[in-house]
């Protein structure tokens, strides 16, 4: 493949994706949001003694910008371009990369335990327990994630902070999503409609996004542009490790004693219809 790609300046989609498992560990990811009309020019790197930059373009909403080293042809950083349309909204991820060791010979024995086993390596045997208080197939919170999650301040896009805990409703129904998320962008229109259905009866929907905050103002007035307008929460990522959310987007809903009733992630039309129900329960029954 390193032949052929040295022959026509390309590769394949797959062959890319190969070579780039091969050879190349992620270092480190830098997001940057912004809008189309925004959006700055990418400049093709001419200069081939020090590396060479190849467009990879997927379609019309994602171009890649893969930079190689010409003496070895190891990707060391990469530029993606996605583009939301509707939205007119644009995310830039950049990838730094390093060499990692190749065409190592690994022998058949490291896929058999026996093989640790005989360096010393002692078995540890775990067995999953059954969760009574899992509220649904998907992940769940700890009730000392549950209280970090209530107690933590978050960032409003203004800059103030609020916690969980003062925000005055009868039911909370978390969105915890990004702006480059197609599924979580996907699943903005029925959070709206919830949130106008449901608002007089005492639902407040919240979205939570742990990696935009550095841009909170620019995504949010965007989506307000858009009739996106149910609130917004800004935190970390080392937040979003501390609570476990580890899907996106994933929801979650809470009675007004703050029980957790439901955890779901991923958005589909059954995961609408879930949140729809539960939510019309839990109405009927106030």
């Amino acid at each position: 493949k390193m032949a052929h790609f040295k022959k026509i300046g390309h590769l394949d989609k797959g062959d890319y994706w190969e070579f780039l498992r091969m050879s190349t560990l992620l270092d480190e990811i830098i997001y940057d949001f912004e809008t189309l009309h925004q959006g700055r020019q990418i400049e093709v790197i001419t200069d081939k003694t020090n590396s060479s930059q190849f467009k990879i373009q997927y379609n019309n909403q994602e171009d890649k910008y893969v930079s190689l080293n010409p003496n070895n042809l190891f990707p060391f950083q990469s530029k993606t371009i996605s583009r939301d349309n509707e939205l007119g909204l644009k995310q830039i991820l950049k990838s730094k990369l390093s060499d990692i060791k190749i065409n190592t010979i690994l022998p058949d024995s490291v896929l058999n335990p026996q093989y640790y086993i005989d360096k010393g390596y002692k078995v540890k045997v775990i067995v999953e327990e059954k969760d009574e208080k899992s509220t649904s197939q998907h992940q769940s919170l700890t009730d000392k994630q549950i209280d970090l999650l209530f107690q933590t301040p978050l960032v409003k896009p203004s800059g103030d902070s609020i916690t969980l805990s003062e925000i005055d409703a009868e039911i909370i129904l978390l969105d915890f999503w990004f702006m480059s998320c197609e599924p979580c962008r996907k699943g903005f229109p029925n959070m709206q409609k919830l949130s106008d259905t449901y608002k007089n009866k005492g639902l407040e929907v919240i979205g939570i996004n742990f990696h935009d905050i550095d841009k909170k103002e620019n995504v949010v007035d965007k989506l307000k542009e858009n009739g996106i307008l149910f609130s917004k929460l800004f935190s970390t990522r080392s937040f979003q490790n501390q609570i476990g959310v580890i899907e996106f987007p994933t929801f979650m809903i809470f009675d007004k004693n703050r029980k957790l009733v439901y955890v779901g992630d991923g958005h589909s039309e059954e995961t609408e219809r879930e949140i729809d129900a539960i939510l019309a329960d839990i109405m009927s029954k106030e």
